[in-house]
């Protein structure tokens, strides 16, 4: 068979596999594209609901951390004091709306708070209402705060409060509010004292409207997306555009094809086709949700439009490439027959002439014949290549010879900068170390307020960031806090305070405060999960160190100095000594400060005593008389 019917073959072989790899890949790139389209529609109503969740999760947070407010928990103290005064007060009728004085347990101060800082506030920042009304009760179910008129008084026998206070947190479902006229959810909070004894309960209205809008606007991504928000049973909670609130459309056949958690499917015919994605609510924190379903659709024709692109891109580009390779193909049959034809007839010629070369052909094709008139060539050049290749072998064993010296070279190298570069690290943290005892000094000399004295001294240690952050705290004889200071973690802090003032020490603590010298705590994310303030260590995304030491001056002791830092430069033993020096500067400012603080009462009592005694004196000296008689003393 002559080369060029061989080559024709191929070549049209080569082009019925293109046509049937373009075929298959346009239909599996359809499908493909058609899943991730479908996952990510998913994706956005999750995204959707999530944020629906957070949001309600975060509303019911910010009530909560309102709730542990000073002035809010003093005003239903002072209720609840009111009520134990009042014989049968927590046995009165709940649908009497007239309880003995009612105007005074309802307090004007909180009401505007929470109207100012939860209705006014979200109102003007999101152009809608997020909170429809709030309620504070007292233990008793009576009315203490509201931001919106209430049909009664007493509020013990509503089931929002009694789930309230029997599990903490109560969230009802989707329902229409007359008072405010807007459709939302209730939401009941557990209110609890420092030692969790029950308050009251905090109520609110969430306005769910404005929430779903929100997020729906921040994750838009298609102009034909509208979603649907829906309870378990199929009444519409939130609709895009106009729709009736509550509707029940569990009855319709896009709902009926709602299954399982979450999916996708294409609902409609011709240009009228949607592509829907469901998905169900899954809670955030301790909101667990209501079981809501989440409904989006979009126009298919837009969504699946990069899906009729990549097919007809693909159509176009194997029409292109058929056309070229045919042209291709030409020129390269009569490019090689050509020259075959001339070098097989000059090839025949040489072995003609030449009587003791024998070449040995096991085809009839033009290739064999070339290849028979060339085998001498390519033995020679077998030879050549060979050399040519212990040469490269020989090459290259000088080149990995060469590399590994200078791996082992680079690696010495990278050593040694790391080790400089720590070195370098301590130099500079000691350094801050140093300026901070050098200010804390001038500070000690300056300052004799407790307060002010270690509040500053706090502030010092983080600064230059010689530490990541530091508190102090005082405790009394009895070991009750006296007061504390911090630098570095802000609110969190608070936490850590709420467990000293309870009396509740940590066991790191007290170990620090029973023993002389530093206590380390290598890593404290892992190995202080009592610890409120364990969380900041693991958030931080360093590997820090917890230090700690008691301040003592002579046998006074003051308190506690803690800090927090890299875990290497912990273990440096001149560290942990500046550590000390700063501890032993700070514990002497105190124990001065206590001692003027003694000074100046003695002073002070020392100047009264001296003035009573002069009054008494001034008194008495003209009027007593005293002589000696017969052994006895008379006036």
């Amino acid at each position: 068979m002559k080369i060029s019917i061989k080559l024709s073959s191929g070549f049209l072989v080569t082009i019925l596999l293109m046509v049937t790899l373009s075929l298959y890949s346009i239909q599996k790139s359809r499908q493909s594209l058609y899943r991730s389209v479908g996952n990510s529609s998913i994706f956005l109503a999750q995204e959707i609901l999530n944020g629906v969740d957070r949001a309600i999760y975060l509303q019911i947070v910010m009530l909560q951390t309102h709730m542990e407010h000073s002035m809010f928990q003093k005003i239903i103290a002072d209720s609840n004091k009111a009520f134990e005064k009042v014989d049968n007060a927590g046995s009165i009728d709940p649908k009497d709306r007239w309880i003995p004085f009612p105007e005074k347990n309802i307090s004007i101060e909180l009401s505007r708070a929470l109207q100012r800082e939860f209705i006014d506030f979200y109102e003007k920042k999101y152009g809608h209402k997020i909170f429809g009304e709030i309620i504070a009760t007292n233990k008793y179910g009576a009315l203490v705060a509201h931001t919106n008129r209430t049909n009664t008084y007493r509020m013990d026998g509503e089931t929002w409060w009694q789930k309230a206070k029997e599990e903490g947190l109560y969230i009802g479902d989707i329902k229409y509010d007359e008072n405010i006229d807007l459709y939302g959810i209730e939401i009941g909070i557990r209110m609890q004292d420092a030692r969790d004894n029950f308050m009251g309960v905090l109520k609110t209205f969430l306005v769910i409207k404005g929430i779903v809008r929100g997020k729906e606007v921040d994750i838009k991504k298609y102009e034909t997306t509208r979603i649907q928000l829906f309870t378990s049973r199929g009444n519409r909670i939130y609709g895009t555009g106009k729709v009736t609130i509550l509707e029940n459309l569990s009855e319709t056949p896009i709902f009926k094809k709602i299954t399982g958690p979450d999916g996708f499917f294409i609902d409609g015919t011709g240009n009228q086709k949607r592509l829907y994605s469901h998905v169900r609510s899954r809670g955030s924190g301790e909101f667990k949700g209501l079981g809501w379903i989440l409904v989006m659709g979009h126009d298919a024709k837009e969504v699946f439009a990069p899906v009729v692109k990549l097919r007809n891109t693909l159509i176009a580009a194997s029409l292109i490439l058929v056309t070229l390779g045919t042209f291709v193909f030409i020129f390269l049959i009569r490019s090689i027959l050509q020259p075959l034809k001339l070098m097989t007839r000059s090839a025949k010629i040489i072995g003609r002439g030449d009587l003791d070369h024998r070449i040995k052909v096991t085809t009839k094709d033009e290739i064999a014949l070339l290849a028979a008139e060339f085998n001498r060539m390519l033995d020679k050049r077998l030879k050549a290549e060979k050399k040519l290749q212990e040469y490269k072998d020989h090459l290259e064993q000088l080149v990995n010879k060469r590399t590994r010296s200078l791996e082992k070279t680079n690696i010495k190298l990278a050593g040694e900068i790391k080790e400089r570069k720590k070195k370098q690290k301590k130099v500079l943290h000691l350094n801050a170390v140093l300026k901070a005892l050098r200010n804390i000094n001038r500070l000690i000399i300056l300052e004799s307020d407790q307060d002010i004295l270690i509040q500053r001294a706090c502030d010092i240690l983080i600064e230059n960031r010689g530490y990541n952050s530091a508190w102090i705290a005082l405790f009394d004889e009895n070991s009750n806090l006296v007061t504390a200071a911090q630098s570095g973690l802000d609110e969190k802090f608070l936490a850590l305070r709420a467990f000293l003032e309870a009396g509740e020490g940590i066991i790191c603590d007290q170990r620090v405060m029973e023993n002389p010298g530093i206590g380390i705590i290598q890593d404290p994310s892992s190995t202080c999960l009592s610890c409120p303030l364990a969380g900041i260590y693991r958030e931080s995304g360093q590997k820090l160190s917890g230090m700690r030491t008691r301040l003592k001056s002579g046998k006074s002791i003051f308190g506690m100095l803690a800090v927090s830092m890299s875990q290497d430069l912990a273990r440096d033993m001149e560290e942990q000594s500046l550590f000390l020096e700063i501890a032993n500067d700070i514990a002497f400012a105190l124990k001065n400060s206590e001692i003027e603080k003694k000074r100046a009462r003695s002073k002070a009592e020392l100047g009264r005593s001296e003035k009573r005694f002069r009054s008494l004196f001034e008194d008495s000296k003209d009027a007593i008389y005293i002589s000696r008689e017969n052994g006895k003393f008379i006036d």
